[in-house]
């Protein structure tokens, strides 16, 4: 934090962000410094992100930035052999139906 710190009092940057923070974490690096906006896990799939953080970032005006996880796909999705399970994650092609 010490190094953000620095650039922001430089002029280097003008505001700073966390990713895959929790709340707790949030509350202890903003003792240290002003963060602007985190990044974090939040899809139409993956919404957990409702129950904590989303009402902490509103509550303290701070900016979301939703971060779409590559492992997690919606049922919808199926990889180009057709298979719904594949394995291969991410470095397969997958297309919509």
């Amino acid at each position: 934090m010490l190094a953000v710190e620095r650039l922001l009092q430089d002029g280097k940057v003008r505001a700073a962000g966390v990713c895959n923070y929790s709340v707790e974490q949030m509350e202890l690096a903003e003792k240290a410094l002003v963060l602007s906006s985190g990044q974090i896990p939040y899809s139409m799939v993956n919404r957990g992100a409702e129950k904590g953080l989303i009402p902490y970032y509103i509550k303290n005006n701070k900016g979301v930035i939703a971060l779409q996880l590559t492992s997690t796909r919606p049922p919808y999705w199926k990889d180009r052999h057709g298979s719904r399970f594949c394995p291969g994650g991410s470095a397969s092609l997958y297309t919509l139906l």
